[in-house]
């Protein structure tokens, strides 16, 4: 049976570097868990809280006591605590937990004896996918050895709506210091590899290689950044505040795959900030749109990046391009017939036997419209 708790920092990293191997838990009226049922061999999946991390144990043992003392006296306070601390201080923080003095009273406190089993794949719902990540995580840190500092998942895959056919994996890797020549060839060959033996996410993977200085300054300055992307090879190129609306949505919604917290390696970027690089983005496709003449399912994106960001104009926060959609043809109905072509058009975009040139003045007016809308 799989069970899901919630871990604070402390002790997720604690169960994680192997210094505590023992949870413990008692109910309180918040979290009614029924920790007597736990068996060994059972699986917990431990979310820890700040960044939602997924890390998965196996029980190796359940066992209950009256209180802390009586359990710290036959498990070892050392694998109960997250650090150390004298017993009289380690038997008070228990009661400092909200609910856990009325509950330990009531029900006793349990020790649950754990071992980890995966650490940070137990990312999507998709095992595939996870095990994807978990080879990629694999390849890269041979390519870059330590100079790869954390790996982010983020996009679709992590607010929704991920489409398993047509949507991309979106992925930030953050490293020590800049790429060299040398690791770029590496990295190349690598994702070129990787895509035959994972023939069907080939185009379909997006991993964006940048320094922690570059994640600290690029408000100020431009750096370098390596990236793979659908319909590009991996390549070297320089980036700066134009990266602001993605490095926001990995600050406050990326997942960790491996390292700190993305809210600890990249400078602060505020909602305010976010809705202005928006803003400034839908405007820009005033010059861009005419870039998606030929090609019907780049203005099947045009369309419902617009749909996002009118979205995030409006309610300030952002949403996957599907939600976006359907939120503007709830509140802007006489757009429910272009809204609905866009969809099917990113569906069917390996279709070739399309004429482009007769949809385009339908997604041109709906961008113009958008922008119109947005900068009144």
């Amino acid at each position: 049976m799989d069970w899901y708790l919630e871990l604070n920092d402390m002790p997720f990293d604690a169960i994680k570097r192997g210094k505590k191997n023992r949870e413990t838990r008692t109910k309180v009226p918040h979290n009614q868990t029924a920790y007597e049922e736990m068996k060994p061999g059972d699986k917990v999946i431990f979310t820890r809280k700040t960044d939602k991390e997924k890390m998965i144990v196996e029980i190796l043992g359940v066992r209950h006591y009256p209180n802390v003392a009586s359990m710290f006296n036959a498990e070892g306070q050392d694998y109960c605590m997250s650090y150390d601390a004298p017993r009289d201080e380690a038997i008070a923080s228990y009661n400092q937990l909200r609910g856990y003095t009325e509950g330990i009273k009531e029900h006793g406190i349990w020790a649950i004896e754990v071992k980890p089993l995966k650490v940070s794949f137990y990312i999507t719902k998709y095992p595939e996918i996870n095990n994807l990540l978990e080879d990629l995580l694999s390849q890269i840190k041979e390519a870059l050895e330590d100079k790869l500092v954390g790996l982010y998942l983020w996009g679709s895959l992590v607010w929704g709506d991920f489409d398993y056919s047509i949507s991309d994996i979106d992925l930030l890797a953050a490293t020590s210091t800049d790429i060299t020549k040398n690791e770029a060839e590496k990295l190349k060959k690598m994702h070129e590899d990787f895509v035959k033996k994972y023939t069907e996410w080939d185009d379909r993977i997006e991993v964006a290689y940048i320094s922690l200085d570059a994640l600290k300054t690029f408000k100020t300055k431009r750096s370098q950044i390596g990236i793979i992307s659908p319909g590009e090879p991996f390549h070297l190129k320089d980036a700066g505040d134009d990266w602001l609306i993605n490095w926001y949505i990995v600050q406050e919604k990326g997942i960790t795959i491996f390292g700190s917290p993305p809210r600890t390696i990249i400078d602060p970027i505020s909602k305010e900030k976010f809705i202005q690089a928006v803003k400034r983005q839908a405007n820009s496709w005033s010059d861009w749109i005419v870039k998606t003449k030929p090609y019907r399912g780049y203005q099947a994106y045009a369309i419902l990046t617009l749909c996002r960001a009118l979205y995030v104009y409006e309610n300030g926060e952002q949403v996957s391009k599907k939600q976006a959609a359907l939120w503007v043809e709830k509140e802007l109905p006489e757009w429910s017939k272009t809204i609905n072509n866009a969809l099917f058009w990113r569906q069917d975009w390996r279709n070739k036997k399309v004429d482009p040139e007769a949809t385009y003045p339908e997604t041109e007016k709906f961008v113009q419209f958008v922008i119109s809308r947005i900068n009144k």
